[in-house]
């Protein structure tokens, strides 16, 4: 063990330097800071989804506030098998904790998360074997003051009694984003037709009207007008129309820019002042999240397996850092004997070191649209640091333990 223990005292530098450069490619794979958006208008229409892709509302819908109802209707075709996580597919949201709604995809099954702050709790309310790959569905989420319906073309499939859910709560910080999630996490892929939101519950009827099957496209599009179209554009009308409608076809679209760069911008139907959504030509998501704490990451299985991970795998980094650091104060020196301060000295050394270099990381990955930073990343890193420093410091203890007094030369 001695012996061993002297091998990497000797060439701590040169294996620290091999495991720094390893941390820093497994960390930021693929390199893709650039990326494009990959989310588009077909020519025959709909907004066609791959990952990276999203878009969002260029200024915050505000006529969504004070609801006592809403009726959700989305007319999509996934793409995906939902198995990697729930995918957020339009959302009233800036993360799974700051949400006044989401509605994704898990697996073949549409949820919804909505939050009840009576009970300080957050509702999941959907269905399993609602998407086939491929396949155009319109889906319906009404809530009519006391209870959630989900309708499938027109079809209703589940039903659950929630009682009040204070929607007059919902927050006005909230943007509108279709795809991601706003930090372009949690992303889906597929092609939505037609987005509508409103402020009342659908009847049966209304919702048999947006369904798929038993209507050929000439009628369902027929219907579908008439019924968002009840409210008239821009508030005119009797106001039963939708709040918010996006009808994804070319003729809806127009080219701007967004934060200085070029964007596809998706005029908004619905009634009152319109929220535009945005498709920038690159992946920039709606916000930037650096070092974001997840406040449920301990539900999950998998963020328990990517701690144990990052714990583990900065362990050697922590040893070697400290081993470099020892041998750079003894170097030119006769005398290899440390004290307690100063061995403990070198463990503060070696973890900020770790720190330094997990920190920057983490900030880079902020820029990958496959990563995700994260507090929770940061704290293992720098405890498995930790972990190698004192693991190391204690294994040069026993190397000096009752022996005599070394020169440097002799490792």
């Amino acid at each position: 063990m001695i012996p061993l223990f002297d091998h990497f005292f000797r060439h701590a530098g040169g294996y620290g330097i091999a495991v720094l450069a390893a941390y820093l490619v497994i960390g930021l794979w693929p390199f893709n800071f650039v990326t494009a958006n990959r989310a588009s208008i077909g020519p025959a229409g709909g907004l066609v989804l791959a990952r990276p892709g999203t878009a969002y509302e260029a200024q915050r819908a505000e006529k969504l506030h004070g609801l006592t109802q809403f009726s959700i209707s989305l007319d999509l075709a996934t793409a995906t098998d939902g198995l990697s996580s729930f995918e957020k597919i339009f959302s009233l949201a800036r993360s799974q904790e700051q949400m006044n709604f989401i509605v994704g995809q898990w697996k073949d099954g549409v949820v919804l998360h909505i939050p009840d702050p009576a009970r300080q709790a957050e509702i999941h309310f959907g269905e399993y074997g609602v998407f086939r790959i491929g396949e155009r569905t319109a889906l319906t989420i009404v809530y009519d003051g006391m209870h959630l319906f989900l309708y499938r073309d027109g079809k209703r499939i589940k039903a659950r009694r929630t009682g009040p859910l204070l929607l007059e709560r919902w927050s006005r910080e909230y943007p509108i984003v279709i795809g991601t999630d706003a930090f372009g996490r949690s992303q889906w892929k597929g092609t939505v037709y037609e987005i509508s939101l409103w402020d009342r519950a659908l009847t049966p009827g209304e919702i048999q009207m947006l369904s798929v099957n038993g209507q050929t496209a000439d009628s369902r599009r027929r219907n579908g007008k008439n019924l968002h179209n009840a409210g008239g554009r821009n508030g005119r009308g009797n106001g039963s129309g939708p709040l918010i409608h996006y009808v994804f076809r070319p003729e809806f679209t127009h080219g701007t820019e967004h934060g200085g760069r070029k964007a596809l911008a998706v005029r908004e139907l619905g009634r009152g002042a319109p929220a535009d959504l945005v498709i920038p030509e690159q992946f920039i998501p709606y916000e930037r999240t650096v070092l974001a704490w997840e406040t449920n990451w301990m539900d999950n299985k998998t963020n328990w397996q990517d701690a144990a991970v990052n714990l583990l795998g900065f362990i050697p980094f922590g040893a070697l850092l400290f081993l470099q650091a020892a041998r750079r104060k003894t170097a030119g020196s006769r005398q290899q004997k440390a004290g307690s301060a100063e061995i403990c000295g070198l463990v503060i050394v070696a973890v900020a070191a770790g720190f330094a270099v997990s920190l920057s990381i983490e900030w880079l990955q902020a820029y990958l649209p496959s990563r995700d930073s994260s507090m929770r990343d940061l704290a293992t890193n720098t405890a498995g640091t930790l972990l190698g420093a004192l693991a190391a410091a204690w294994m040069m203890r026993q190397r000096m333990q009752g022996r005599p007094e070394r020169t440097e030369s002799e490792f």
